[in-house]
């Protein structure tokens, strides 16, 4: 799991009326065991973090459900881990370790606090909620302030819940933006994507992320719009305009999960401890008062005693995702889609409900989810791909699933290149039929691209042609190179062994004949890449049908054009295809094409 440290090298304003609400108090059975539970793969850290919370609930026993009443549950496998390297914030050392944890309500995909861990020798837990956000004031000058707490949720909502946009519901907090005070509160909202990914090389990855304001305001300038005489009401639909502002962060992300800063510095939110409190290993390092206390007045957890809650105020709110939206923020957590995978597919519903169908069923789910990641790539790149995939769509409906596993879809598909009247080889052997389903892309890039490109090269090359000859050798031969040269070899050679797994007994030295030249073409183009042009695989395959690398049999009876040939077995016996000869005798053997 890959974590985001977030930076905030800018300010981002809009103005809101003040919205207050009562702070929620989150009531029902109180489940401590699940407080606690984690899922299999989250960060062995966690349980460092969960031991600590543990041994402060033995000072307070009710610490555990004081927290759950009033933010709800942690959600362990979606914490963000920073590794602490120069950056040095309230007297934190270098090589410190710090880790944001979000809480949620049960059964709401809202981030409502999250707490902030700080590792060391020692641990130290502070726990902030969105309510609090007043409390460390608008002035934008400094970098501790409401401002930077509240897009401190927002990203937190997006990374863990998909969350893109928020509804300002404080007209104090991101007050950089000079918008007019008239816009009404539901025009005011803050988009967040992740714009871009960049692979740095050495294990790094940066990526963009873009915070963007969308508002209303009204162009009353003239006054013709504005029936009162000011901005406070307008008659057409039209006075009203809307507009866009967006700021830009990196994050650089390291596969160890350790992270920095990029984009020319910056530093991230780190909550201020307005109050006197420490950063301490658990203990609170500020003046002790002499009364009991039932809530620490700095976010430190320390001495089983929970911070106090001090807002009622809720300065933004989360703008619900309709279906499809949460149908693709599923698919996103569950491939690690990036920018361009979420675009492609954000206008795509039915290939999202396709694909959460076809990762939902209970077998080899990782196998399922490579893929999928194989399948979305292609679409992306390639438009007879896609085209392809929509037709499948049109004629079966989403519901028939994806088009792997439509056995309709798959009988279509063909991987025989030789002369073949009565479509022989063109049913599909058993093993080819599940290997469609393990490599539908290699499947549509052999079967689809790479064969009509084979029969045509070979024709160019070869006036007269026919079955078990040099024609029929370079062919096999040129097919599967292409075939190497645009997939993974042994991909490859799974596939054109699967298509000779039927051949019958009166065939096995053609059986022979196409297994030697199949390998042949993959091996030529193991080191292919996709720079390398048809043409000039071709010319590669001929030289080696010259140099007597490849093999065809002889003596075999010239392929019939029409008929059955001359011993009238050629193709069939009986109206039965299977019990063709295809020209072989008892005197036929295999030879190398340069005899």
């Amino acid at each position: 799991m890959k974590f985001y440290k977030l930076f905030f090298l800018f300010s981002v304003l809009l103005f809101a009326s003040c919205k207050k609400n009562d702070i929620t108090t989150y009531k029902g059975y109180f489940n401590e065991g699940k407080f606690f539970t984690t899922k299999p793969g989250t960060d062995p850290l966690m349980h460092r973090i969960i031991d600590e919370l543990k041994l402060q609930s033995t000072k307070n026993p009710n610490l555990i459900e004081l927290i759950s009443s009033k933010h709800g549950y942690p959600v362990w496998d979606k914490s963000r881990k920073i590794g602490k390297h120069e950056l040095q914030h309230f007297g934190e050392a270098a090589g410190d370790t710090i880790v944001y944890i979000p809480l949620a309500p049960e059964g709401e995909d809202k981030v409502s606090a999250f707490f902030y861990v700080i590792l060391k020798g020692s641990i130290s837990i502070q726990l902030y909620n969105k309510y609090d956000y007043e409390q460390f004031g608008f002035d934008t000058l400094v970098s501790n302030n409401s401002h930077n707490l509240a897009l401190q949720f927002m990203i937190l909502d997006y990374l863990s819940f998909g969350h893109k946009d928020f509804k300002i519901l404080d007209e104090r907090i991101l007050k950089d933006f000079d918008i007019h005070p008239d816009i009404p509160a539901e025009d005011r909202t803050v988009h967040i994507d992740n714009l871009e990914k960049i692979d740095l090389g050495r294990g790094i990855e940066q990526w963009t992320v873009s915070i963007c304001t969308n508002v209303r305001y009204l162009k009353c300038s003239s006054g013709r719009c504005c029936s009162d005489g000011s901005c406070g009401a307008c008659a057409d639909a039209g006075c009203w305009k809307t507009k866009i502002s967006c700021k830009t962060s990196y994050i650089s992300v390291y596969n160890d999960g350790s992270l920095d800063a990029g984009g020319g510095g910056g530093s991230p939110y780190n909550p201020p401890f307005p109050e006197g409190g420490g950063v301490g290993g658990g203990e609170h390092s500020g003046t002790v008062s002499t009364i009991p206390q039932q809530c620490n007045p700095t976010p430190l957890i320390v001495n089983g005693l929970p911070p106090c809650t001090k807002g009622n105020g809720l300065g933004w709110e989360v703008v619900e995702l309709n279906q499809n939206s949460y149908n693709l923020t599923w698919l996103k957590n569950m491939l690690e889609l990036n920018f361009t995978q979420q675009e492609f597919l954000s206008g795509q519903p039915e290939l999202i409900n396709q694909l959460i169908n076809y990762l939902n069923s209970n077998s080899s789910p990782q196998e399922k989810q490579a893929i999928s990641l194989s399948h979305i790539n292609r679409m992306i790149e390639d438009q007879k791909y896609f085209l392809f995939v929509q037709n499948h769509l049109i004629e079966y409906n989403t519901n028939s699933g994806v088009w792997w596993e439509n056995d309709r879809i798959i009988s279509q598909f063909n991987f025989n290149v030789g002369e073949d009247p009565y479509n022989f080889y063109g049913e599909l052997t058993a093993q080819e039929k599940e290997l469609i389903k393990l490599f539908p892309v290699e499947a549509f890039i052999m079967g689809i691209i790479n064969k009509p490109k084979a029969i045509s090269m070979s024709r160019s090359k070869f006036v007269e042609g026919g079955l078990n000859d040099k024609h029929d050798a370079f062919r096999h031969a040129y097919f599967n190179a292409l075939n190497s040269r645009d997939c993974r070899p042994d991909i490859v050679f799974r596939f054109a062994n699967a298509h000779e797994s039927e051949v019958p007994q009166q065939l096995i030295l053609e059986k022979q004949m196409d297994t030697h030249n199949n390998i042949v073409g993959i091996n030529y183009c193991s080191t292919c890449n996709l720079f390398t042009s048809d043409v000039s695989i071709a010319n590669g395959i001929i030289n080696k049908l010259i140099n007597g690398e490849l093999v065809y049999l002889k003596p075999v009876e010239p392929t019939p054009d029409t008929g059955n040939g001359i011993n009238n077995d050629f193709w069939q016996i009986n109206g039965n295809p299977k019990l063709g000869k295809h020209g072989i005798n008892e005197y036929t053997q295999i030879v190398r094409t340069n005899e």
